[in-house]
């Protein structure tokens, strides 16, 4: 039974994309693709630094603020972001302190928890941020 489970659970983290979670630094993104494309975009946030990730399926440009991911944009290199890429990213993300609720009127995804993160997708794009980091880069 145990075997079983530990099959299952392989085989569902093998589909989900290897995409950083919000709050990973540089080095376990790295690990994860190998060295990312520094970008001098910074989407406005004080010390920000920017970098691109491009695997087969998709291109990620994730932005650290203190060494920690805050910002990440993805767009599919092969069409247009779907409902399943998005709940995979989502997935990504999941933590045992919040839960993600989807709403319908903004469009946008919420989760609580230590971290508040929102998910929602503009244009060809799909962000995921973490709320409070990126507001006190801002200011």
């Amino acid at each position: 039974m145990k075997k079983a489970l530990v099959i299952a659970t392989v085989a569902l983290l093998a589909t989900l994309p290897a995409q950083a979670r919000i709050g990973d630094s540089p080095q376990q993104s790295d690990a994860l693709y190998c060295k990312g494309e520094k970008l001098s975009y910074t989407g406005e946030l004080r010390g920000g630094e920017s970098w691109k990730y491009v695997t087969k399926d998709y291109c990620l440009i994730i932005i650290y603020v203190n060494g920690k991911s805050v910002w990440e944009y993805v767009y599919l290199l092969d069409g247009p972001m779907n409902q399943t890429w998005m709940k995979k990213f989502i997935q990504v993300n999941q933590a045992s302190d919040g839960t993600w609720h989807y709403y319908t009127k903004e469009g946008i995804w919420k989760r609580g928890g230590r971290l508040k993160l929102i998910a929602y997708r503009e244009g060809i794009m799909f962000n995921i941020k973490d709320v409070e980091a990126v507001k006190a880069a801002e200011q």
